[in-house]
């Protein structure tokens, strides 16, 4: 029975896998569908805000702040934060990966009003637009003086862990970095490897925004911007587990990293 179980677990997983390579390799079907489930998330996340309690809590001197552009950084895992609490922010954009999956979510993200950045970090020598996406955060930070939104553990993990880019992208152009995440009761955690917090109807809901980080002049010493790195990086997991303590559930705890060899590879048992 359990064989037979597993076996039409396979199947099950088989056919969606076709399903999905379908959509993905039909361009019309794929931008239909792509347009229809952005749809969908969007009115089911405003039914969430419309039915739950949320409560939102910026820094004293949040107004001060947003007098100059600055860096959102948030959780792969906690993509929701920004879009519950668009409101708090003016203008901003959100970096996206290149992948067809994020289609989806520029999408969602236009109906929030919120601007995208498409790049994502290099894979086996090949840049996929992160160059080019840098360049243009740069001078939109610079010279447009707009926000920029960005999931430092993204696209692929490991999970809880600031890639040096942000870190790079503050101390070039001197934008603060200001942290926020969410956390809900109820909710659903899938079982991925962000641990994505799923919010859920009639729920309460929290949104923090942190206090913001300042850039100092590292005198491009890998060492001192190791250490802002990690600087924005330890800010952000005692946000997070701030937040999931108030809220009474389950802390989640960053990705093991092997930081003997790479700081960004995952460990491998």
């Amino acid at each position: 029975m359990k064989l037979l179980l597993e076996k039409q677990k396979e199947h099950i997983k088989a056919f969606f896998k076709k399903v999905r390579n379908f959509i993905f390799h039909n361009e019309i079907i794929y931008a239909a569908t792509s347009r229809i489930i952005s749809i969908a998330f969007y009115g089911y996340i405003m039914f969430v805000k419309f039915t739950s309690i949320i409560s939102i809590e910026l820094p004293k001197n949040y107004n001060e702040i947003q007098k100059e552009p600055v860096i959102f950084c948030f959780w792969h895992g906690r993509l929701m934060a920004p879009i519950i609490a668009r409101k708090c922010t003016s203008k901003v954009s959100v970096l996206l990966s290149q992948g067809k999956d994020a289609e989806l979510v520029v999408l969602l993200m236009r109906m929030f009003k919120v601007g995208t950045i498409r790049g994502s970090a290099a894979r086996n020598r090949q840049d996929k637009g992160g160059a080019s996406s840098f360049k243009q955060m740069v001078r939109m930070l610079k010279e447009q003086k707009e926000n920029i939104a960005i999931a430092p553990d993204g696209p692929i993990g490991p999970r809880m862990r600031v890639a040096s880019g942000v870190a790079m992208l503050s101390l070039i152009t001197g934008a603060k970095v200001v942290a926020l995440t969410v956390s809900a009761r109820p909710k659903i955690i899938f079982n991925t490897w962000d641990k994505f917090l799923f919010l859920l109807p009639f729920s309460k809901i929290r949104v923090k925004f942190e206090n913001p980080v300042a850039p100092y002049d590292c005198n491009n010493n890998r060492k001192e911007l190791e250490t802002y790195r990690s600087e924005i990086e330890n800010v952000m997991i005692s946000l997070t587990h701030e937040i999931d303590k108030k809220m009474k559930t389950k802390l989640i705890s960053p990705e093991d990293v092997d930081k003997k060899n790479n700081p960004f590879k995952r460990k491998i048992n």
